[in-house]
């Protein structure tokens, strides 16, 4: 579990990083809109750094204590992981409200990233257990 939740995390890392560089660059946020040539290396570094921070700070141990609660759940066990990765997605809502937006949507990649990643490996195990 703790290996798929740590691919998990680097892909998500990845994927988050280049969809927020090139979707939201940060001088959108503190410049008036101007169509100029944009530098995305200084986006890519500072997203790539808060990211990684954030996913191993705080994603990555969120997503274990979700794992841990859901495995138990036979039925809805998606559901329920869905509705707890959104929760703690917001959370950070009450502390820094402007990074609802980024901690929402990388917490939602992390699960998709996450569910993917076991539907693989629960595949590749049954087509294995079927030839053997």
């Amino acid at each position: 579990m703790l290996k798929r939740k740590v691919v998990s995390a680097i892909l998500t890392l990845f994927l988050s990083t280049f969809v927020f560089t090139v979707f939201l660059p940060l001088d959108s946020f503190f410049t008036q809109p101007v169509i100029q040539d944009v530098d995305l290396k200084e986006d890519l570094i500072s997203y790539t750094l808060f990211f990684s921070l954030g996913l191993l700070l705080y994603g990555l141990p969120i997503s274990i204590l979700i794992e841990k609660i859901t495995s138990k759940l036979p039925q809805g066990r998606l559901a329920f992981s869905f509705i707890l990765y959104v929760f703690f997605g917001f959370l950070p809502f009450f502390f820094l409200w402007i990074f609802t937006i980024y901690s929402l949507s990388i917490s939602i990649m992390f699960l998709l990233m996450d569910e993917l990643i076991r539907r693989f490996r629960e595949e590749k195990n049954r087509i294995i257990n079927n030839v053997y």
